[in-house]
């Protein structure tokens, strides 16, 4: 789907460790609810972050970050990646990620989804 939630780095093997579990937790938890139930992505990613929460792993917390990332096509078959802007807030992560598809779902220009997440950028700063 896109997301790419990252673990800040630090010096402490326990932080890492728990930031580790604590994604994986949370990918199982995606896995499964994705499996399970006919819920959008942004729905089921929400609920596995909360049973991960309830499970005692923080995901959205001060130790990770969250972008959105999809390879496209141009008009002539050229590819080509876009990435949007890494944030620490995932509805945030969420939010770019339905702009920027619903961009490239109404076939716009690669210039057009350019310019989008280069506003989406200096609005995050």
């Amino acid at each position: 789907k896109g997301i790419t939630i990252r673990s800040n780095w630090t010096k402490c093997f326990g932080t890492a460790a728990d930031c580790h579990i604590a994604l994986v937790t949370l990918k199982e938890l995606l896995g499964q609810k994705l499996k399970s139930d006919s819920w959008k992505f942004d729905e089921a990613l929400h609920r596995a972050v909360k049973q991960a929460r309830e499970q005692n792993m923080d995901v959205n917390g001060e130790d990770f970050s969250f972008f959105f990332h999809k390879s496209c096509r141009s008009g002539h078959g050229k590819p080509w990646n876009l990435q949007t802007p890494t944030v620490r807030d995932l509805d945030t992560a969420l939010k770019h990620r339905r702009e920027v598809l619903a961009l490239c779902n109404k076939g716009s220009a690669k210039k057009a989804i350019m310019d989008h997440i280069t506003r989406l950028r200096f609005r995050e700063k």
